[in-house]
């Protein structure tokens, strides 16, 4: 959490003093332009525009400060992403200058029309893509012969041997700890994880289902569960009976 305290407090200096109208020299792109490109633009609009966009994901960081692992990721991310699509869109529209050196209003050229759709057009591509996979996604039990399978979308699959299986317990209300390496968002839970009771382990799991079957394995912990109680419930029982079997 100190990594994104740290952020946070950073993006706050910077979001004060854009919204005053200063710090241009932070803008990317904005900085390298020649004198006659900056002209096309209204410099503290640009700014405060910015500073706007960076005001919103710094609240965003302070309320994962504070929330700590409760904080939903996904939203962090969804909103991180329409807001740099509101700076393209504003950034390209009311922040250029509205007049020439004659005093003539300027007018937008079919270049600027091109880099402002096709901008547009690849956040909405960027934005789309990110939330199908934080809203879509499955974990699927396979029960092979001598073996369990469990395919998970957007991460690596697993196959437990049930002769490596020390024991298979039902849990409900497990702590999923913090998340080391993996996926993370409203549909799955999946990857290495860590708590206080497993210590490292890896998880393949619903996130709306609070029910899970715990393997002991020779290789470490696994937790995985359904789509809701009633279907990890008779997962563990017929893992409970290949274990048995094996």
């Amino acid at each position: 959490m100190l990594i994104i305290w740290g952020i946070a407090v950073l993006m706050g200096v910077l979001t004060v003093v854009l919204l005053l109208g200063k710090g241009s020299f932070l803008i990317a792109g904005y900085n390298t332009s020649g004198k006659e490109e900056k002209k096309e633009y209204n410099e503290k609009r640009l700014c405060r525009v910015m500073g706007g966009g960076m005001g919103v994901i710094t609240l965003m960081l302070i309320g994962w400060g504070v929330m700590g692992e409760k904080f939903p990721v996904s939203v962090f991310v969804i909103v991180t992403i329409v807001t740099v699509i509101l700076i393209q869109v504003l950034s390209s529209t009311i922040c250029r200058a509205q007049v020439n050196d004659g005093g003539e209003q300027k007018k937008e050229t079919s270049r600027d029309r091109i880099y402002r759709r096709a901008s547009f057009i690849f956040s909405a591509v960027i934005l789309a893509g990110v939330t199908f996979v934080l809203f879509t996604g499955h974990v699927t039990p396979v029960l092979h012969e001598d073996s369990l399978e469990i395919q998970v979308s957007y991460w690596s699959d697993n196959e437990v041997a049930y002769r490596s299986i020390r024991s298979v317990a039902y849990m409900e209300d497990l702590q999923r700890g913090s998340r080391k390496g993996g996926i993370g968002g409203p549909t799955l839970q999946a990857g290495h994880f860590k708590n206080a009771e497993f210590g490292d382990y890896m998880l393949y799991s619903y996130t709306s289902c609070d029910s899970f079957v715990v393997l002991d394995t020779e290789q470490g912990t696994v937790v995985l569960n359904g789509k809701d109680k009633a279907a990890t419930k008779e997962l563990y029982e017929e893992l409970l009976e290949k274990v048995g079997e094996s």
